[in-house]
């Protein structure tokens, strides 16, 4: 029924979200960064799996890009901020429970790995110089 529909599809998909994040750019709420964090993550996802499993749908599924279109115009719109709708109402919880449950063990992890030896050696010459002895050493040692 559309003409052209990957390109209609294309253009909301990223043309509209990005020209409502660009508008919206200097005045930002809480609500907006949920928004269009939650839209990027389902529009990254959603490209991901269209490409490698259900690129034979888009051919034999009759109004398969008309309800895209739909979805993700539902997603990015103002009047609607499906996005956020998606987090607050169902995805805010189990993410909760899963940070709750893995964090501390992910932090863990982090702190207890170990820089190596080139990247700890550069660390410590990006120290700031305390004193003007100090530099006038480090100029020496270059010369």
């Amino acid at each position: 029924l559309l003409p052209f529909p990957q390109v209609v599809v294309a253009l909301m998909q990223i043309g509209f979200p990005l020209n409502q994040v660009y508008q919206a750019r200097h005045n930002l709420t809480n609500l907006d960064y949920v928004q269009w964090t939650v839209y990027w993550i389902i529009t990254a996802l959603w490209t991901v799996i269209e490409n490698t499993c259900l690129w034979l749908v888009v051919d034999w599924f009759p109004f398969f890009l008309e309800l895209k279109i739909c979805f993700f115009l539902w997603l990015a719109h103002p009047d609607y901020k499906g996005a956020a709708y998606l987090w607050f109402a169902h995805l805010q919880k189990p993410h909760k429970e899963l940070d709750a449950k893995h964090y501390d063990k992910i932090v863990g992890v982090m702190e207890s790995a170990k820089l190596p030896d080139a990247a700890a050696a550069k660390q410590e010459d990006s120290k700031p110089i305390g004193s003007k002895e100090e530099m006038d050493k480090i100029l020496k040692e270059e010369d």
